[in-house]
């Protein structure tokens, strides 16, 4: 029931698509599964470092609230 963007909508049902690839991301990281961690993040041709700052400031950015 909420407005979500039909896109965020299937990625949290696991359709695949980038929000997903995304998500993908963040869940391997967050349950230390590091061989899908680097598979995702290369998929996204996402440096494995860079995601991890993006990870950390992202979660202080969600203290704030």
């Amino acid at each position: 029931m909420l407005p979500l963007d039909p896109d965020i909508k299937d990625a949290l049902l696991g359709k695949d698509n980038r929000y997903r690839q995304v998500l993908d991301v963040v869940l391997d990281y967050e349950q230390g599964d590091w061989r899908n961690f680097s598979q995702s993040a290369e998929r996204l041709d996402l440096d494995e470092k860079k995601a991890v700052s993006l990870y950390f400031e992202a979660v202080e950015w969600a203290s704030l609230f």
